[in-house]
């Protein structure tokens, strides 16, 4: 079967005619049955999965702008990973008539065009079995930071989308970082073929989007999205706001630890330390710079050497994505995450940011002694943090 930009195609499953977006699609899901309908052949059968709620903005004819260049969102590959997720939102670029990729993961974006890197192209065969945080070189990019690796759950895809991974014939994602800020996302499958895509960070101010979904977990109105809601095994009742976004929950009352893939909730542990307690409920909203964020998560940690004690919150806004604040003995701080990566060593004192120096203030090692509400990550798996603040008055990086 072939199709191309202004045509047509009949489903080869149920026969409804599709209109088609773009010359460079490979796939096209039927609206109406669902079948993933291949451009060239029809290798498998693929079974249309809905996907889960993800609180995403994006949806299926969205459109925006990349440098000033008009573009339209013709469809998404969600890839659902053991402890993060991606969507992988396929983009028509109207004037020059491209292709490329807007990758959204927890309310960070990158705008991205796939490269034809072969397997034996890749320098550090090491990569492959990488750590995140340690560093790979990558073609005509040098030194990368790897950020994230992890192992491909399963795939859904929805529209129009150019060639992809369809299922998850046991591939891996890794995502990267360059040293200036180009970011890169790879899919390695088991037969050592890639999908090798290259860009930029960006986010959705920059990207100037348009007929986007409107979403709203504060609970102010009728509209409000529910929360997941579950009851521990001690009887305390759990919501979960970030739905799909959320891999792990720590029951307040009892401590008991879950891993979540949407509404599935798998006991891990059966009982953690719950030694402290929110001063502000999780499940609240507030108002900070015109945005709504509610509270999902609560931590309490204790600096290792000297043993002070200092608790932070994690907050979610659908389009700003995460936030933190965090509280030092009545001392409270607005925390927001940025993109921007710096490698440091022990002689390190002053960092560039933004035509602004900020200078080391303090080095430390978290310890977590309670850990409440849901994270888009293994909150328990994770290695202690050594940490730096460097300051520029009023503002500070940690």
């Amino acid at each position: 079967m072939y199709f191309g930009k202004g045509g047509h195609i009949n489903c080869a499953e149920c026969n409804s005619q599709l209109a088609i977006v773009s010359d460079f699609s490979a796939i096209r899901v039927c609206d109406t049955c669902g079948n993933v309908n291949f451009k060239y052949s029809q290798p498998v059968k693929v079974a249309m999965v809905k996907p889960t709620e993800d609180l995403s903005p994006v949806k299926t004819g969205t459109t925006g702008q990349y440098d000033g260049v008009p573009f339209v969102v013709t469809g998404r590959c969600r890839i659902n990973a053991s402890d993060c997720y991606y969507n992988l939102w396929a983009v028509h670029i109207t004037p020059t008539e491209e292709a490329a990729w807007l990758i959204e993961s927890a309310g960070s974006y990158a705008f991205l065009r796939t490269k034809k890197v072969a397997y034996n192209e890749i320098a550090e065969p090491a990569l492959w079995n990488g750590k995140s945080d340690s560093y790979y070189a990558l073609p005509e990019l040098g030194s990368c930071r790897l950020l994230v690796t992890d192992n491909i759950k399963n795939v859904v895809v929805e529209g129009e989308t150019g060639d992809i991974l369809t299922q998850p014939d046991n591939a891996d994602l890794y995502e990267l970082q360059s040293d200036d800020e180009q970011s890169i996302f790879i899919i390695k499958k088991k037969n050592k073929t890639l999908h090798y895509q290259r860009g930029k960070v960006t986010t959705l101010e920059d990207l100037k989007l348009a007929n986007t979904r409107s979403i709203d977990i504060s609970g102010n109105s009728t509209q409000s999205l529910k929360p997941i809601q579950h009851t521990c095994n001690c009887g305390a009742d759990i919501k979960v706001y970030t739905h799909s976004l959320a891999r792990r929950y720590a029951c307040g009352s009892c401590g008991a630890y879950y891993k979540l893939d949407g509404d599935r909730f798998t006991l891990i542990d059966k009982k953690g330390k719950v030694n402290y307690a929110p001063a502000i409920p999780l499940g609240t909203t507030g108002n900070i710079d015109g945005n709504d964020y509610t509270i999902i998560a609560f931590i309490a940690k204790t600096e290792t050497r000297y043993n002070y004690l200092w608790t932070e919150y994690i907050l979610f806004n659908p389009i700003k994505g995460y936030a933190f604040l965090s509280e030092y003995q009545g001392h409270w701080m607005w925390l927001t995450p940025v993109n921007f990566y710096v490698t440091t060593d022990t002689y390190t004192y002053e960092i560039p940011y933004e035509n602004k120096i900020y200078r080391l203030y303090s080095k430390y090692q978290g310890k977590i002694e309670t850990c409440i509400g849901e994270f888009n990550y293994n909150i328990n798996g994770t290695s202690r943090p050594k940490c730096n603040d460097d300051i520029c008055r009023p503002a500070v990086r940690v």
